[in-house]
């Protein structure tokens, strides 16, 4: 079955997400952006990705990160940020859409 994938800097905001979705019926694989890595030998594949990116000041960099992983080369990106980083996305491709936190 394919899952949502969540990724987030922040342990609170992982648990809090990942509650709300599995409760409206996704089964979701939940990372910390330190263990991204863990997607280089995944065969795993996901409907889709959510990158929490509002505590983060490197965007650019982890969606090229998460790019190179098999499962994700072309995962449509939901990217959360904050608003001082707007700017960064006219140099980030491949994202499909974005929030500007804090969102509910």
């Amino acid at each position: 079955m394919e899952s949502l994938l969540l990724i987030s800097a922040q342990k609170s905001v992982l648990k809090q997400m990942k509650a709300h979705l599995v409760r409206g019926g996704f089964q979701v694989t939940a990372l910390e952006i330190a263990e991204m890595d863990r997607l280089e030998g995944s065969k795993e594949r996901f409907r889709l990705g959510i990158l929490d990116a509002s505590s983060e000041g490197r965007l650019s960099l982890l969606v090229d990160q998460l790019r190179t992983s098999p499962g994700a080369k072309e995962l449509p990106l939901l990217v959360i940020l904050n608003e001082g980083h707007l700017k960064e996305l006219s140099v980030v491709a491949g994202l499909e859409d974005f929030l500007i936190a804090p969102a509910d």
